[in-house]
């Protein structure tokens, strides 16, 4: 009996040894196949972000490639559209065509009229909002309307020409339907209704918000206009800058009467007619007038509509559309 368990005994012991190999080989593929594996997942896991330096993608955006430098790149996370990107619509810019004499806001308000200064009764006026010329309107800015229309040129003029060296002056021998003339061309111009002021739109141009008598406070002063005790002479528009009104309106009294769209009327409101001609209002002195007799804001003369003076011009108001 123990003869027997001899060679089954060598045999068992023959069969571990064949399978010793098998089992080292096993491991050792199992330790590459976790290598490998553990490298997998670290290089290309969903928490890993490539470097920043120069990495460079390339990702397909339905017939597009879009090329991504420099970016940090998740599997899950980058979502890209094919969409193309809308441009603001930039909103139309309307071009606003400037007066030729300049044009400065009125912000409106409440203007009294008359008193004792005028030798009528005082009354209170609402202004609307209004632009007025900074400056009357000069001979050059003149001309170009009667080279334009052909319009008859002011007396004085010598072939549709002004004199020379007389540009900036304010134009006058212009009667009250020349004056509106212009306005309606340069309505034209600007698209924008131009036209006279208005004597309480002139006052307040003139005055502001302000009690004064002149437009640069209640005492004369011969830095701020011409008068006939100094030399009485029509200058420039903008000579006295000391005379701009609390608005910034230029020779608002003194250098030339203006015109205004009023009607020159009585204390019963009744037109005063001059040998049967209506009468405009007319505002602001001359420069040959003395100090104490019409220069100053609430002067006031009424003159027929068809009359011509060589002092005696006019500014205009704009009301924007």
């Amino acid at each position: 009996m123990e003869n027997s368990s001899k060679p089954t005994e060598k045999k068992s012991n023959s069969t571990e040894s064949r399978l010793i190999p098998f089992t080292i080989a096993g491991i050792f593929c199992f330790g590459i196949a976790f290598v490998l594996g553990a490298g997998s997942w670290y290089l290309l896991g969903t928490n890993h972000r490539l470097s920043p330096e120069k990495d460079t993608a390339t990702i397909q955006t339905g017939n597009q490639n879009v090329a991504v430098e420099n970016t940090a790149i998740e599997n899950s996370n980058v979502v890209v559209s094919s969409a193309p990107t809308a441009s603001p619509v930039a909103a139309p810019t309307v071009e606003i065509k400037k007066a030729p004499a300049g044009e400065i806001a009125i912000d409106g308000g409440v203007v009294e009229l008359g008193g004792n200064e005028t030798k009528l009764p005082a009354s209170r006026l609402s202004v609307e909002p209004f632009a007025i010329g900074e400056t009357e309107v000069t001979n050059a800015q003149y001309a170009e309307f009667v080279e334009e229309t052909k319009y008859k040129a002011p007396i004085g003029w010598k072939d549709n020409k002004f004199s020379t060296g007389s540009a900036e002056e304010p134009v006058v021998n212009v009667t009250w339907a020349d004056a509106n003339d212009y306005c309606r061309w340069l309505s034209k111009k600007l698209d924008a209704t131009v036209r006279l002021p208005s004597e309480a739109e002139w006052e307040l141009a003139a005055r502001g918000n302000t009690g004064f008598k002149y437009p640069w406070g209640n005492g004369w002063n011969d830095e701020a206009a011409e008068s006939a005790e100094t030399k009485g002479k029509i200058r420039p528009v903008k000579s006295y800058p000391k005379g701009r009104s609390p608005f910034g309106a230029y020779d608002m009294v003194g250098n030339v009467w203006e015109w205004t769209s009023d009607l020159f009327i009585d204390e019963f409101g009744k037109p005063v007619l001059r040998e049967k001609t209506i009468q405009r209002i007319i505002k602001g002195g001359s420069a040959q007038e003395k100090r104490d007799t019409y220069l100053f804001i609430k002067a006031r003369r009424g003159t027929p509509e068809d009359f011509k003076f060589k002092l005696l011009g006019f500014r205009y108001v704009i009301i924007r559309k």
